[in-house]
């Protein structure tokens, strides 16, 4: 018979509303994900230490890693940059806001760093 036996670690209990577009930042050892609803979005070290969030404008449905530090970032109507460790969101681009049905969704960095 084979051990079906499963370790699992949680890495943070923060309830979200909807929790999504995690998101591994090797570089950092450090993990990524979103609150959509709740306009949040969330850093934490495996290893340790506090959990890190900053608040976004409107709901936020999916982030990508920047080149250097920070976060390029998916809004409602919006792309934006973020950076958890200083509690920044900084819109550079809003799109479709004539559209009040639309929203970004899911998004993700290529291979040529394009978001």
């Amino acid at each position: 018979m084979t051990d079906t036996h499963v370790s699992i670690d949680i890495l943070s209990d923060i309830p979200c509303e909807l929790g999504e577009s995690a998101l591994w930042d090797d570089r950092r050892d450090r993990f990524y994900w979103v609150d959509i609803i709740g306009q949040r979005i969330y850093a934490k070290d495996p290893a340790g230490g506090p959990t890190l969030e900053v608040s976004t404008p409107d709901p936020v449905g999916s982030v990508g890693l920047r080149v250097g530090d920070g976060l390029v970032v998916a809004l409602r109507h919006a792309i934006a940059f973020a950076d958890v460790d200083r509690g920044t969101v900084e819109v550079v681009r809003e799109l479709e806001t004539d559209l009040a049905g639309n929203r970004f969704n899911d998004g993700a960095v290529d291979t040529g760093g394009r978001f």
